[in-house]
């Protein structure tokens, strides 16, 4: 690629923290200015050298992405959990995920889709009907060659089909939809890829596992229950401490994780349920 253009980001108010949103990516990786409102998807090949030259090394993803390794190494953190990327590696991330690039190899290539707010809330909207699902952690597994293959070949044919008519919102809601499902089949088949095995304190173990058990203490009661207190109450540790964790962790407060989880619910039900405003405010208490 010759773009020559940085990556500006958006910024948190509360923590500087580095967010970056689809339309950044797609104005980015497609050299314009502005981006249509009715352009919803991208599909895109990057390269050690353009990941070194152009984008950032600690960032906020708020964006869903779904892709894989061709070739090379990586190695990365995603919410301060460390990981070895490497070709065959697959990876699904519905947005929310702090990425930290440690290192990459010079044969480093990567292959993936990443979509708008809209698609990924009707996709969310499916997913979270389904039982031990998760709408904030990343997923990442390790495929045979035979499985990337077809990964490959299965990717590259949906962005043809796109192609077509790239402005279709359903079409590019279905390509997003059916290239999840190959991945979670894939996924069924493999094992996700085991943390690296760095050497961590006993009591930064203890705060990640605190971190992971706040994420999904969300998806059962955030509709409801608003306060940091009873996430904290449920951990069996202050406030405070919670708190300090959570930010620690993903450059985001408890609170606005669980503002995160309401608003997330919030616009899927006005996009794509017959409720009224008045129920769904109801619903959300």
């Amino acid at each position: 690629m010759t773009n020559n253009k940085t990556l500006s980001v958006h910024k948190s108010e509360s923590n500087q923290m580095k967010i970056i949103p689809f339309e950044l990516l797609y104005q980015f990786f497609n050299e314009k200015a502005t981006i249509k409102t009715n352009t919803h998807f991208g599909f895109v090949k990057i390269t050690n050298c353009y990941i070194n030259n152009k984008m950032l090394k600690c960032f906020l993803n708020d964006t869903l992405c779904i892709g894989c390794i061709l070739k090379g190494e990586a190695n990365i953190e995603c919410n301060k959990t460390d990981y070895i990327l490497r070709k065959g590696t697959g990876f699904l991330d519905m947005g929310g995920t702090v990425i930290e690039i440690n290192h990459i190899s010079d044969d480093f290539e990567m292959l993936f889709i990443y979509v708008s707010e809209q698609i990924k809330l009707k996709v969310i909207s499916q997913i979270e009907k389904q039982p031990n699902s998760s709408l904030f952690h990343s997923h990442i597994i390790q495929m045979n060659d035979n499985q990337l293959d077809i990964f490959i070949s299965t990717m590259n044919l949906l962005n043809k089909v796109h192609s077509y008519n790239p402005r279709n919102f359903q079409l590019s809601t279905s390509v997003c939809e059916f290239t999840i499902e190959i991945f979670k089949n894939l996924a069924t088949d493999n094992h996700p890829i085991k943390e690296v095995p760095v050497q961590k304190d006993n009591n930064i173990k203890y705060q990640h596992l605190i971190y992971r058990q706040f994420l999904e203490l969300l998806q059962t009661y955030s509709l409801k229950e608003r306060s940091v207190n009873f996430y904290a109450d449920k951990l069996y540790i202050t406030q405070r401490s919670l708190g300090n964790i959570v930010k620690e962790f993903s450059g985001c407060s408890a609170k606005e994780w669980i503002d995160k989880s309401v608003v997330i619910k919030a616009k899927i039900l006005l996009a794509y349920s017959t409720m009224s405003i008045m129920q769904i405010s109801e619903e959300l208490n």
